[in-house]
């Protein structure tokens, strides 16, 4: 109990500056959530699904049909940034850091945010090797993240998708058949995984 109140104290000396959010909302472009994520490939659609005119628009402007690829063409992820305070040293984290939790990496990794830069945490955040708990995490409740992906079909329409899950093709660990490489615009890179 006198750890974890050395610990808060300690973190209210350390600057609280989270991630620069609009809305309670931190906005990242080009990432590509979870393991084995990937926009390179057309990806094909296994059910109907709405495309966006905008990320959080609710006009729907078209549907990608079951069977018809689409081209990723950018992403961008809101996350609602999750505050943390690391209660003992864990290089690259000192004890009294606050951290924000932003992004899955896939593995149980997560991209969190600390003082004006984004660091990966390891999957064991929760326990040290000796059993001590390492991230002490803000447990109100808070909106799901939403991934938003700017796709154009085979039939030439662009829109953006909403968490996207109904499509084959997504990713290199997902074992769908027949993927091929999309073409790519000039100076477009893949979105990246954290």
């Amino acid at each position: 109990m006198l750890f974890l109140f050395a610990a808060l104290v300690l973190a209210a000396a350390t600057p609280d500056v989270g991630p620069p959010t609009v809305n309670g909302v931190f906005a990242q472009p080009d990432v590509c959530p979870g393991e084995g994520c990937d926009t390179t490939m057309w990806w094909r659609a296994k059910a109907s699904v709405p495309l966006y005119k905008a990320p959080g628009s609710p006009r729907i402007i078209g549907y990608a049909k079951p069977g018809d690829r689409a081209a990723v063409r950018e992403t961008l992820y809101w996350s609602h940034p999750q505050r943390g305070v690391v209660l003992i040293d864990a290089p690259p984290f000192k004890q009294g850091d606050v951290i924000y939790a932003l992004i899955p990496e896939g593995e149980g990794y997560t991209t969190v945010w600390r003082r004006g830069e984004q660091l990966t945490l390891p999957p064991d955040d929760e326990l040290d090797s000796q059993g001590r708990q390492v991230v002490q995490w803000n447990e109100a409740p808070r909106p799901d993240d939403i991934w938003w992906v700017k796709v154009r079909t085979s039939h030439g329409l662009t829109g953006w998708l909403k968490d996207p899950e109904a499509f084959a093709c997504m990713g290199k660990l997902a074992g769908d058949e027949n993927c091929v490489d999309a073409p790519q615009p000039k100076g477009r890179a893949a979105a990246s995984q954290p």
